[in-house]
């Protein structure tokens, strides 16, 4: 721990005797020492800087750790002064110094005193900044992502956290367009997004990761939890396949999800049970053209995106697509 630097307005006196360049005490005369700070051992000190009565010209700063009377025990050579020789009546006086300056706080300082000073420090002087608890609060302090199934520890420090996540996207179907005639696969729906504020406190940790996986074709994608505090199913498959002999061919491309997207934190946004109107796709040349799938509600728009949709000519087969897989990352505050 850091010791407190202590001053005391125009202390000066000078030394009742000669001490030595490896003396560790020294006596100024009597009835000066009260002129001087009181320092507690292990807890604060104070700057004594010595000056040669003869010239002025010769000095060295001692710390003084401890008083007794008018005898200080003293920290030889400090600041790059070089202990020495000192006789009776040089001067000793409480002056500031360098080092003085510059284990206030000021910028250049860095606050490094209080760094270097540890954990109890640091939380005494958060405390006196207003924070309860001796912390520092609502920063983010860590990010964890997974794209893979994984476990979940808190980073030191955490207090609250946001999941955001997304389950795999569903698949398209596979199928064989009737001869004559045009058809295809709707794409896959995308999967299920949450996005939920959680204190730490109420949670158990570590827990377990599961990233769902995309939908490969006419299948559900992959659910993706948070523990048993999170729970996001997969996106559907697309509902059918579609045929036309005319100049088009139209199918419900976004089928209803029919999975649970639950959370036990506050939920801040979340996509489930959403229906979209037919989607029209135009054929030409006898040749339709492909069913897109958009954007996933995750920001990027790619993780959990339905597969997208599937097109033949008449007679051809074709083979639905997979879906992307989901996604999870923690946003860790203190």
């Amino acid at each position: 721990m850091a010791l407190t630097l202590l001053a005391s307005n125009n202390a000066s006196s000078v030394l009742a005797a000669g001490i030595s360049a490896s003396a560790t005490s020294l006596a100024v005369n009597t009835g000066t020492g009260t002129l001087f700070p009181i320092p507690v051992s292990g807890t604060s000190y104070f700057k004594l800087t010595l000056l040669d009565a003869a010239t002025g010209t010769i000095t060295e700063i001692m710390h003084v750790i401890a008083i007794s009377g008018d005898t200080f025990t003293v920290l030889r050579g400090q600041e790059g002064t070089t202990a020495r020789i000192w006789s009776a009546n040089d001067i000793a006086a409480n002056m500031l110094t360098a080092g003085s300056l510059l284990s206030m706080l000021q910028i250049n300082n860095n606050l490094s005193e209080i760094a270097a000073a540890g954990t109890a420090a640091q939380n005494a002087a958060l405390k006196n900044l207003g924070s309860s608890d001796g912390t520092l609060k609502g920063r983010l302090i860590n990010v964890q992502i997974f794209v893979n199934n994984g476990q979940y520890t808190p980073t030191t420090g955490t207090k609250k956290i946001i999941v955001e996540a997304i389950s795999g996207g569903g698949g398209s179907l596979s199928g064989s367009a009737p001869s004559g005639q045009t058809g295809g696969s709707p794409p896959g729906y995308h999967g299920q997004y949450n996005k939920s504020l959680f204190d730490l406190s109420a949670i158990s940790t570590p827990l377990t990761v599961t990233v769902g996986s995309g939908g490969t074709a006419n299948n559900y994608g992959g659910a993706t939890y948070f523990g048993p505090y999170m729970s996001l199913g997969g996106g559907n498959p697309a509902d059918a396949t579609t045929s036309s002999s005319s100049s088009s061919i139209a199918g419900r491309a976004y089928p209803i999800t029919g999975a649970v997207n639950t959370s036990t934190g506050l939920i801040i946004s979340s996509s489930q049970g959403e229906t979209f109107s037919t989607q029209l796709v135009q054929v030409t040349a006898g040749v339709a053209c492909g069913f897109s799938a958009p954007g996933s509600p995750f920001p990027g728009g790619w993780q959990g995106r339905g597969a997208d949709g599937t097109y033949a000519s008449g007679g051809i087969s074709y083979t639905g697509k997979t879906g992307n897989p989901g996604m999870l990352i923690v946003w860790e505050y203190s």
